[in-house]
Order: C-alpha cells, then structure tokens, then sequence
C-alpha cells in the first residue's frame, strides 16, 4: 500500500512555484493544500 503524500503551502509560495508544485503533484501523486495566511484556502 502507498501511503498517500500531502503537502501545505501558501498562497504567495504557490505563486512564485506553480509549475513546479503541479509537476510535482503529478509525477508523484498526492495532495497540494494552499493556505491563506495559514488557513485552508479556497
């Protein structure tokens, strides 16, 4: 069994690394939580 992968940014580290989070995200699979000035965004 593979243990599921999450990670948790904001929002101003999303924007300066996008492509590089949602590359990421698909080669290993996992979750990408973006967060709001540490609260859960969106």
């Amino acid at each position: 069994m593979t243990r599921n992968r999450m990670k948790t940014i904001s929002k101003s580290q999303l924007k300066r690394q996008v492509l590089e989070f949602l590359q990421l995200v698909e080669s290993a699979g996992g979750e990408l939580i973006v967060t709001d000035q540490g609260k859960t965004s969106g």
